[in-house]
């Protein structure tokens, strides 16, 4: 294999989740009137988990990849990309639409 294994994930080295959040949170700042329902700091923070889960899935996917018994992982690379998908719509979250929107209270 020419990966490291167990690189793809919040290693060391990486940003803190305060740090991840911090860009996430300025531009929820940005807008001072959007009403959210989680509060700004859960949510920037939320924002970020989402992105980072969705880069975490992709690497995770790709990595499989690069595995020898890649046949053994056909269920893993779906679940993976699946996952990414899902994690990845944390643009939705970003969207201050206003409101006690489904998809914010859905906890």
């Amino acid at each position: 294999m020419s990966r490291e294994k167990g690189t793809a994930g919040n290693g060391s080295g990486g940003p803190s989740p305060s740090d991840r959040s911090h860009h996430v949170s300025a531009m929820l700042n940005a807008r001072p009137e959007a009403d959210t329902a989680l509060g700004r700091d859960s949510l920037a923070e939320c924002i970020a988990a989402c992105f980072e889960c969705a880069q975490t899935c992709t690497a995770c996917a790709d990595a499989c990849l690069d595995e020898d018994m890649v046949a053994e992982l056909a269920n893993c690379i779906p679940t993976d990309l699946d996952c990414a998908d899902f994690c990845g719509r944390g643009n939705i979250l970003t969207r201050q639409t206003g409101g006690q929107s489904p998809i914010t209270l859905w906890r």
